[in-house]
């Protein structure tokens, strides 16, 4: 006996279904786009290609030990990790202490707050573009402003110079991403309840003492959001440095996310490239693990 076409889809369409099929189109945009990318680059790393794409042969981790034994790249390791440190903390500070200014009334307030977020808007191809005319060493402005401030003797090939290069580039990545990290604050201790700071300001406590034990324990979910993802972007980082130096002057601005490129498109080494790939998927596997079952353990508190 057939079952009529109203019943099925009655059955199919119960209350238990539902939800599935709400998230069914995600699930299959997930899959295509991110799931199956990241598991064929898995495969791709313990193999090697012989002749297309997907003509390959099982080859163990001879494809890791090939990258290990590469010196350029523990050199873009150290650069991301160097990198990732100054971006992550000078990026957080700024933009807390930028947050903490934009928070107060004062005239030019709401123009301010626009302002702040220009450099965040701005693509990143324009602002490397802009950070390398600004470095250059013969008519940029960071040169001409120390040769007239009778500072000529600090005047240098800031990209070109292995001790300076990434620094450089590092400052200009600063300036990108602090504003995301101030309006992310912003919002925080615009959320925060101003009868917190009233009974406080009666029992005598001082800008100091509600910083330190209103504000910042109220911004607690902020801050781990904001590390999160400064973290992430610092290792999924490239084109800045692509388009700045190129990873040079001698590798010494090379970091992993553009170590992957080169390999890749560079020099047609697909497999070491899948393998660096594998690794740094890790390592930020590593750090997003944390959060995520603190952040987890928090809710269920």
């Amino acid at each position: 006996m057939k079952v009529p076409a109203e019943v099925f889809w009655h059955k199919l369409l119960k209350k238990d279904f539902m939800p599935f099929l709400f998230t069914l189109p995600l699930i299959l945009i997930l899959s295509i786009l991110v799931i199956y990318p990241i598991t064929d680059n898995f495969f791709l790393s313990f193999s090697k290609l012989e002749g297309s794409f997907y003509q390959r042969r099982f080859i163990g981790f001879d494809n890791y030990l090939r990258l290990f034994r590469d010196s350029v790249f523990w050199q873009a390791m150290k650069n991301t990790l160097l990198y990732v440190c100054l971006t992550v903390l000078f990026g957080f500070l700024l933009g807390f202490l930028s947050a903490l200014v934009l928070n107060q009334q004062f005239r030019g307030r709401a123009f301010f707050r626009v302002a702040i977020m220009v450099s965040w808007i701005v693509p990143l191809i324009v602002s490397a573009s802009v950070w390398k005319w600004l470095y250059q060493s013969d008519y940029g402005i960071m040169n001409d402003i120390l040769r007239r401030l009778s500072l000529s003797k600090l005047c240098r090939s800031w990209l070109s110079d292995p001790d300076t290069a990434l620094f450089s580039i590092a400052v200009a990545a600063i300036w990108q991403v602090y504003p995301f990290a101030a309006l992310i604050f912003l919002t925080g201790m615009q959320s925060i309840d101003k009868n917190l700071y009233d009974a406080s300001q009666v029992d005598g406590a001082n800008h100091w003492q509600q910083l330190l034990f209103i504000t910042l324990p109220c911004l607690s979910p902020v801050t781990k959001i904001v590390l999160f993802i400064l973290l992430l972007w610092g290792l999924n980082a490239m084109t800045l440095v692509y388009v700045m130096t190129g990873g040079g002057p001698a590798n010494s601005t090379i970091i992993t996310a553009l170590y992957i490129y080169q390999k890749s498109f560079g020099f047609s080494r697909f497999e070491v490239a899948a393998s660096c790939s594998v690794v740094l998927f890790i390592i930020a596997l590593a750090f997003i693990t944390p959060y995520v079952t603190l952040t987890t353990t928090e809710e269920k508190e």
